[in-house]
């Protein structure tokens, strides 16, 4: 089984995307058939799941500035805590 992929959004790249997620994980998982029609053609299914996930990880000492607001990654994990993160 191969293990997940990393991926990080570049601000410069797509700053929507580096301010919404910064970094994921991906994986893709499927399963190929093979089975015989009538005339012993294969007849070929596909079935496949991709997976994409974040997870958050507001660490004190770090933030982000965005236009002229400077948001500390410890003032998003208290507001985390207290359930409106």
């Amino acid at each position: 089984m191969k293990h997940p992929e990393g991926f990080y959004f570049a601000q410069e790249d797509n700053s929507n995307w580096f301010y919404a997620v910064g970094g994921a994980n991906t994986n893709v998982t499927g399963v190929v058939t093979a089975v015989p029609d009538a005339n012993g053609n294969p007849r070929i299914g596909v079935d496949y799941q991709a997976n994409v996930w974040d997870r958050y990880n507001w660490d004190e000492g770090k933030g982000v500035n965005v236009g002229p607001l400077e948001i500390a990654d410890g003032q998003m994990a208290k507001l985390h805590r207290v359930g409106f993160a």
